[in-house]
């Protein structure tokens, strides 16, 4: 038998060493067919190749101008025709058929199959799998085939047989690695879809014919296999966003010192971090770095030593050698919360300014600017100060409308600090802030673009500069996606390009493929750094050391009335909930339910908030509102109630899920805040929620001296919460700040401070820029307590005054609380700081700490169509056990 098979080997490959055969068998494991395909993958120039070239009728494709000979392969084929006979080592003719526009859910059939004689009737098809692989690059013109027999056939209709398939590479399929993905395939006339589609075919066809890969990715997937023990599900889970922002801490970076005209000491980490950012900007590389494989590029010998080049991720071929330097100028700066981000990127533009402009006409007539500060409004004032404190000589201008400044003032300043109000405006009115050419430009608390389809995110895609940089200690608040927007805007090809992002990253992640976090940190080790309060030194030693940090989880008991009317109102919502799901109307009256979930969590803090309400012409006092529901059971009336309090003005906007700073009620009688209502009516014209056609004259402000319908001052009642607060003020002396997501509760709690004499400051984001920046320097010059908004005050500022944080309602995304403490807890910070969690006992508030204890999904874009599953798990979790 052994005999029989090594004759059957040396006819087809006519290689006639015993050794030879014997090393293949024992490589292919006994098998002779395997034996077989691994002596024609592996063997050059051998004899039956030889033969094949004899014989061929044509010349050579691979000696046409530009074309590549790529390697052979063998596989199978399915024959046509009955009783045929194949002489060996015949070239076979191949035919397909051209993919083309059709009708819905027709496709294109994408069988390969060929015949003996050009233009004759096909004998044979190759299989489904190869005909799958090849087809996307031969109807894309980007390769060409050469079948070939291996050994004499006589076959009958249906029989299999292998053929050996020689593939030569065509120019088309190469590029560039720094050209745009997406416009070769503009160029090609061809959709980014099928494009991708090529490039996949082509991964999986190098691994087929097992081309020698010379160089792998500088970051591996064995690099990263503790990413493989990862669960992803469609929101991330605290694990996983921390699992996905590891490893890009460097310990090794050296220390520099920032130029003269800063005048503070930098911490060593943050000169660190000054050496990391100003070789991004500079992209200095000692010549071993510069001569490095792109760190997603991969290199692949031929069998003629000509090289090629793959990207690992997105399957891009190139013959150029992509350098590992050819990267975005500029960088995320993920630093965790209170360790000094505004004082670095401060450091790096006094020692990095712009270069001195050139005085040639050309140049003149170009508008080139110094560095551009978008950030929220709340840290304007701290990033002027900032400024001021830590160096001189930096000119730094606080830009609002054209009317402020005019376009001199602009392309002279070193620094220009504005909001993403204002520069979302700017950009769709073409102000002056579109028509600079930037040196640079840095967004401060970055993750405000989370959303790539909001208005502010597209203007900051569309910012001109040679520098950018994107400053958030949460990159990735929500959703994987989060990241999008800060590729997006550092213009990193070809995942700025959403199709590729969605294909390779998100795709991976909702089909729980741990390799996308693999993925992910290929493409953030060279332009993210992030270190924790608990990262350590080269030496072992924390990189910064801070006073300790108390969270304590308060929970709190509502008194028997107040009990009594939230298990009433708990018990109408679970009703009208369980009644929908019966019915299957659910998915359409998403929004009924979250208004009435909103209205427990409200009662939670004090009975008041359900009263808040902006369209109430009649009063109703507090006991009128205990004494119904106290002595009769009238769910008719609570149901009724209920149905008004949708209107109120104290809510969550169902766009973007955050507390409604400047409330509006459009026609069809849904609140939502200004900036969503305005955006959506510009894209679509209708209501985001029951699609009712509006326009901007359809939108009505919520005053907010109305959100009350009855003279709470006068009225005024304590709350189990409020109680508790009070008690912690009497028992220190430390000064406080106080966080809740309602405005209505700032004005219960402002009231309490006055009637105890306690002195208070008050931030909210109703309040003007200099309104702010006051109150801010009134807490900090002495005032005891600072009632802040959770929305406006939980991120950028530095409020070190304080050593006691109260946290007066659970938040869905505790990144948000702890955004909020780490406004405390900071550097400069010098006491030991406690941050307290409010929480009522046996309600909704128990089931929220719930879910963020179990690390579960969020309720954010709970009203969108692709996470309607998502919301219907998370009411369910809600109201079963309670």
């Amino acid at each position: 038998m052994e005999n029989s098979n090594f004759q059957i080997f040396a006819e087809i490959t006519k290689e006639k060493n015993e050794k030879v055969y014997m090393k293949f068998i024992e490589l292919g494991r006994g098998k002779l067919e395997k034996a077989i395909e691994m002596f024609f993958s592996q063997a050059k120039n051998n004899s039956l190749m030889a033969e094949i070239d004899l014989k061929r009728k044509v010349p050579s494709e691979e000696e046409k101008v530009g074309n590549i000979k790529l390697g052979s392969f063998i596989t199978e084929a399915v024959s046509l025709r009955s009783l045929m006979q194949i002489p060996a080592c015949k070239m076979m003719y191949y035919k397909f058929n051209r993919a083309v526009k059709s009708k819905k859910n027709e496709t294109t059939e994408k069988s390969i199959r060929f015949s003996l004689e050009k233009d004759a009737f096909s004998v044979a098809k190759l299989n489904y799998l190869t005909s799958e692989l090849l087809y996307p690059l031969i109807n894309g013109d980007l390769i060409l085939l050469e079948i070939n027999t291996i050994t004499e056939l006589n076959i009958n209709t249906l029989d299999t047989f292998q053929v050996m398939i020689t593939v030569t590479m065509r120019p088309d399929l190469f590029s560039n690695p720094s050209a745009k993905m997406n416009e070769e395939a503009a160029a090609k006339n061809i959709p980014t879809t099928e494009y991708c589609n090529q490039r996949e075919s082509f991964s999986k066809l190098i691994q087929l014919i097992n081309i020698k890969k010379t160089q792998s990715a500088l970051i591996n997937k064995n690099s990263t296999q503790k990413n493989n023990d990862i669960q992803p599900s469609q929101e991330m889970s605290e694990d996983e966003k921390s699992q996905c922002l590891k490893h890009f801490e460097e310990k090794s970076i050296p220390l520099t010192k920032p130029v003269n005209s800063f005048k503070s000491i930098l911490f060593p980490y943050q000169a660190q971090a000054l050496t990391w950012m100003l070789e991004r900007e500079t992209q200095t590389r000692s010549s071993k770095t510069s001569s490095q494989l792109h760190h997603l590029w991969e290199e692949y010998t031929l069998e003629n030593e000509k090289k090629i080049y793959i990207n690992s991720c997105t399957g891009q071929i190139s013959l150029s050698f992509p350098q590992a330097g050819e990267l975005c100028k500029g960088g995320i700066l993920a630093d965790e919360m209170g360790l000094g981000k505004t004082v670095m990127m401060i450091s790096l533009i006094h020692t990095s300014r712009k270069p001195l402009r050139n005085t040639s006409k050309k140049v003149k007539k170009s508008n080139e600017g110094g560095t551009l500060i978008i950030l929220p409004l709340s840290l304007i004032s701290q990033w002027k100060s900032e400024f001021d404190t830590h160096g001189e000589g930096i000119s730094v201008l606080e830009y609002y409308t054209e009317k402020s400044r005019n376009m001199s003032e602009l392309i002279s300043a070193d620094v220009i600090l504005t909001t993403y109000g204002v520069f979302c405006s700017e950009s769709s009115s073409k102000g002056y802030l579109t028509q600079i050419s930037w040196f640079r430009v840095i967004l401060d608390e970055a993750h405000t673009i989370r959303n790539r389809n909001t208005s502010t995110a597209k203007a900051v895609f569309k910012i001109q500069a040679e520098h950018k940089w994107a400053l958030t200690g949460t990159p990735i608040q929500n959703t994987i996606d989060d990241l999008y927007s800060l590729i997006r805007f550092l213009e990193m090809e070809p995942w700025s390009d959403y199709t590729w992002w969605n294909r390779i990253i998100t795709h991976k992640f909702l089909k729980k493929n741990s390799e996308c976090f693999s993925i992910l940190q290929r493409l953030l080790k060279p332009i993210m750094l992030r270190r924790t309060k608990d990262s350590k030194q080269e030496n072992g030693q924390p990189i910064v050391v801070l006073p300790n940090l108390n969270i304590h989880d308060v929970k709190l008991k509502l008194e028997n009335d107040e009990k009594y009317v939230y298990d009433k109102l708990f018990s109408l919502s679970k009703a009208k909930y369980t009644l929908l799901v019966r019915e299957g109307k659910i998915k359409t009256h998403v929004t009924c339910i979250f208004e009435l979930l909103l209205r427990l969590r409200q009662y939670c803090d004090h009975p008041y908030l359900v009263m808040s309400r902006g369209d109430v012409k009649s009063s109703e006092s507090l006991e009128d509102f205990i004494n119904k529901y106290a002595n009769d059971e009238n769910n008719g009336y609570l149901e009724g109630l209920l149905e008004k309090l949708k209107n109120g003005v104290e809510s969550d906007c169902p766009v973007c899920l955050e507390t409604c700073d400047d409330p509006v009620m459009t026609k069809c009688a849904h609140v939502l805040c200004r900036t969503c209502a305005t955006q959506q009516i510009e894209k679509n014209r209708n209501c985001p929620l029951c699609k009712t056609q509006l326009g901007i004259c359809d939108l009505t402000t919520i005053p907010r001296d109305s959100k009350f319908s009855f003279d709470i001052e006068s009225e005024y009642k304590s709350s189990a919460k409020i109680d508790f607060l009070l008690t912690l003020l009497n028992e220190t002396e430390n000064n406080t700040v106080v966080f809740t997501q309602w405005i209505t509760m700032l004005d219960i709690l402002e009231i309490t401070m006055k009637r105890e004499n306690i002195s208070y400051s008050r931030l909210d984001g109703s309040m003007s820029k200099q309104q702010r920046e006051n109150n801010l320097q009134s807490f900090k010059s002495g005032k005891r307590v600072l009632l802040v908004s959770l929305k406006s005050g939980g991120q950028g500022l530095n409020l070190i005054c304080a050593s006691q944080v109260v946290l007066f309602d659970p938040w869905w995304n505790p990144a948000v609380e702890h955004q909020a403490i780490e406004r405390v807890h900071r550097i400069g910070q010098r006491k030991e700081v406690n941050a307290y969690r409010l929480v009522t006992q046996n309600t909704v508030e128990e089931k929220i700490v719930e879910m963020q204890n179990r690390k579960e999904k969020m309720i954010e874009g709970a009203f969108s169509d692709k996470v309607c599953s998502l919301n219907l798990e998370t009411l369910r979790d809600i109201f079963q056990g309670l």
